[in-house]
């Protein structure tokens, strides 16, 4: 009975985190999660959708350590190398050049974190996401224009 309960509570959970932003009180809060066994299923929100300006909180409900960031090489496109937050970011990531546009830090078992870097991103723009530590861990980031 507890595996049913279990279920729903996941089954609960991903009906109100994949409503659409405008369909949300104007106070909710967006948030991409990881899930239980994340590293072989990936997130339990692999597609997130904001508005310029929307804040994103990351949550973790699984044993592994996990984060969101963007995907520099599969987007074409990142920040500038020589910013303050990417060398926070840079050991988690391979490019050299330049530095994800968004990103979380790496965040265990039930603890939350904020996406930072949002401002950076364009409306009407959708960018690809990703675990540092389990690249098969992947989403995309949609901004409402």
């Amino acid at each position: 009975m507890r595996g049913l309960l279990g279920i729903a509570v996941v089954l609960a959970l991903l009906v109100s985190l994949s409503t659409p932003t405008s369909a949300r009180d104007a106070d909710a809060e967006t948030r991409g999660v990881a899930g239980p066994a994340a590293k072989f299923y990936g997130y339990l929100t692999p597609a997130i959708t904001i508005s310029k300006g929307d804040a994103l909180t990351f949550d973790n409900l699984d044993l592994d350590r996990h984060n969101i960031v963007q995907d520099v090489e599969a987007d074409g496109e990142g920040g500038p190398s020589k910013a303050r937050w990417c060398k926070e970011t840079h050991s988690h990531h391979d490019h050299s050049d330049a530095c994800p546009l968004f990103w979380s830090k790496l965040i265990g078992f039930q603890e939350s974190t904020q996406v930072k870097g949002l401002k950076r991103v364009k409306a009407g723009e959708t960018y690809t996401f990703f675990c540092t530590l389990h690249h098969g861990m992947k989403g995309n980031l949609v901004v409402l224009p």
